[in-house]
């Protein structure tokens, strides 16, 4: 068991009384709260961004410390991080995102650190080796934001790219106020394409991105879905149906809105009747294709997989 730091040891001890009237309050509201966890997460995931702050901004300290203190007990509480937490990106922002980015985490820690966090349980959704991209991608460029705003705007952007697809629109937004430098850096532009230039390409073309090896990866498509009883979402092998650039997924008594571009694709709750007025444009008997203004899904009547991919007469 390692050892609380000395900058964030001298910082519990001289307020033990109120933070150990936090963690009684805590174990009040929710008895199956794990102090044990609490405490290890303390030293691993809290101790790091204290401690950086500690040194580099000592006036920050205390309510840095404080902030994390009490977003740490929530988390523990919620089974976010500790002993059987689903989404171990939480617990990695922490350890290492949140310490590389001390110097904007600490003119506002409790908002900051909530929208990180935030960040992060959102990615859940995305391969592993994506989500620690976001991570990884974050620690590089993060230092380069001006401000919160833009430090937080990075972040959603990178968040897109990592396959958070309905973030699409709102990235598209922040990445138009991000500095020309950072907002090529973010989307591997090269710096001769101007920042106005890529999102109105962006904007104009859902499977194109300013990288070539993501436009070309992307052109072969993505796999989704997988039968429920192996953890996927489908109960039955689903029925599509395109509308306007997305689709409609019908498989058993669930249904879902398909968003995909060159960055992903994510599933979100529709209702039937989302379905029933969306058109049944698929064809094939065997393989069927369903095709939208922009994407086509494939699928067969046997499988519980699709596959999104460019449609194929789209302009590239």
């Amino acid at each position: 068991m390692s050892a609380v730091p000395p900058h964030f040891a001298r910082l519990l001890a001289a307020g033990r009384g109120g933070f150990n009237a936090r963690v009684a309050q805590m174990r009040s509201r929710v008895p199956t709260f794990d102090a044990e966890a609490f405490g290890e997460f303390l030293r691993e995931g809290v101790a790091p961004l204290v401690e950086t702050v500690a040194t580099r901004l000592p006036d920050a300290a205390d309510a840095c410390a404080l902030a994390a203190f009490d977003h740490a007990l929530e988390l523990v509480a919620r089974k976010l991080v500790g002993p059987g937490a689903r989404n171990p990106l939480v617990a990695r922002t922490w350890s290492q995102l949140l310490p590389a980015l001390a110097a904007q985490v600490a003119p506002a820690p409790a908002p900051t650190i909530a929208a990180l966090t935030h960040a992060a349980m959102h990615l859940d959704r995305v391969p592993e080796d994506r989500a620690v991209r976001w991570v990884d991608q974050m620690k590089r460029l993060g230092p380069r934001a001006a401000s919160r705003d833009e430090l937080l705007a990075l972040g959603q952007v990178l968040a897109w790219t990592a396959g958070l697809s309905h973030f699409r629109e709102g990235a598209l937004e922040k990445l138009a106020t991000l500095t020309p430098t950072l907002a090529c850096a973010a989307m591997g532009a090269p710096s001769s394409l101007t920042l106005e230039a890529m999102c109105a390409r962006l904007r104009a073309d859902r499977w194109w991105s300013p990288d070539d090896v993501i436009t070309h990866q992307a052109a072969r498509g993505f796999e989704l879905g997988a039968f429920t009883g192996f953890g996927g979402a489908f109960p039955e092998p689903p029925q599509v149906r395109a509308a306007g650039e997305d689709f409609v997924v019908r498989s058993g008594d669930r249904h879902f809105w398909l968003l995909a571009d060159v960055h992903g694709w994510s599933l979100h709750p529709a209702t039937p009747t989302d379905f029933d007025h969306a058109p049944d444009r698929g064809e094939g008997e065997g393989t069927r294709v369903t095709t939208s203004t922009v994407s086509q899904v494939i699928g067969t009547p046997l499988s519980h997989r699709l596959r999104v991919m460019p449609r194929a007469t789209h302009p590239r």
